[in-house]
């Protein structure tokens, strides 16, 4: 369900090329995944969830609206 979460790019606020946070953005986004795998997207509300988004500057309604548009997408190829 979620490989598609594997494929979003953090959008950092403030984007760095410093590849120490680069590697803390990835891990960011790899805690996040594994959250929504186990928890489901509503993870990106919880308290937790805000938080590790809050770290690299990511709003939890742009990541969910990207997602569902990604699983969308994904869905529409398979059907094709």
């Amino acid at each position: 369900m979620l490989k598609e979460a594997r494929n979003v790019q953090p959008e950092v606020a403030e984007e760095s090329h410093d590849p120490v946070d680069v590697a803390h953005a990835t891990l960011v986004v790899a805690i996040l995944t594994q959250a929504v795998e186990e928890e489901g997207m509503g993870y990106l509300d919880s308290q937790d969830g805000r938080y590790w988004l809050g770290l690299i500057g990511l709003d939890p309604e742009v990541i969910k609206t990207r997602l569902l548009h990604r699983m969308h997408n994904t869905e529409l190829q398979e059907v094709a």
